[in-house]
């Protein structure tokens, strides 16, 4: 089963399922007022965030490469618009699209290489000024395979078929730090009913 399989299989399991939302971005409140216009939600799932720019007045983008999960968008949210996305490919969108992008557990599958990538391609479509906040997976995240299977590269495993990132502080700082004012914590969740290790991250973007 490839990763879109995976994916496609989960969200058609929860198609039925209530929205989970989780009180995260509230954190957030005055950066996110301090914005307005067109916002994206990288790798959307069910719509979580979604949900919460849509209720700020946002005109939402939901992406994510899953057809499940933007079938999900498309009924629940049909405010948003959707749109197919392969992180492993280069963004479709214009540059300087959105005042506000979040990455909500969407960037921690990657290579370092790749993971480069994907960020020069959010400072693309990001404008100036405009606001990224994402989490990622924590070094600490030992319910969800952190220093388990096969190491590919520093914190990159592949377990099962799968692959995962975990991060460290000094992670977060090399890969996220050139593009902006940078602020992070470690923070726990929860996720299918386990905890869960993530750093929390907000980047006030710059060129």
């Amino acid at each position: 089963m490839n990763n879109a399989e995976y994916w496609d299989a989960l969200y058609r399991k929860e198609k039925n399922d209530s929205i989970r939302i989780d009180s995260w971005l509230t954190h957030y409140d005055s950066l996110l007022a301090e914005r307005k216009g067109n916002a994206l939600d990288l790798g959307c799932g069910r719509g979580n965030d979604t949900a919460i720019l849509l209720e700020k007045d946002f005109v939402v983008t939901a992406a994510d490469f899953s057809k499940e999960a933007l079938d999900t968008i498309h009924t629940r949210f049909p405010k948003a618009m959707t749109a197919f996305v392969d992180l492993n490919n280069p963004l479709s969108f214009p540059t300087d699209s959105f005042q506000v992008i979040i990455a909500d557990l969407s960037l921690h599958y990657f290579s370092q290489q790749k993971t480069m990538d994907i960020l020069r391609e959010i400072s693309r479509i990001l404008v100036e000024n405009g606001l990224l906040l994402a989490r990622v997976n924590s070094i600490h995240d030992v319910n969800y395979g952190a220093g388990q299977g096969r190491e590919i590269e520093p914190r990159y495993y592949e377990k099962d078929g799968r692959k995962k990132r975990f991060f460290s502080k000094e992670d977060i700082e090399f890969f996220f730090g050139p593009y902006g004012k940078l602020q992070y914590q470690e923070e726990t969740m929860t996720r299918y009913g386990e905890e869960k290790a993530v750093f929390e991250l907000s980047l006030v973007h710059r060129k």
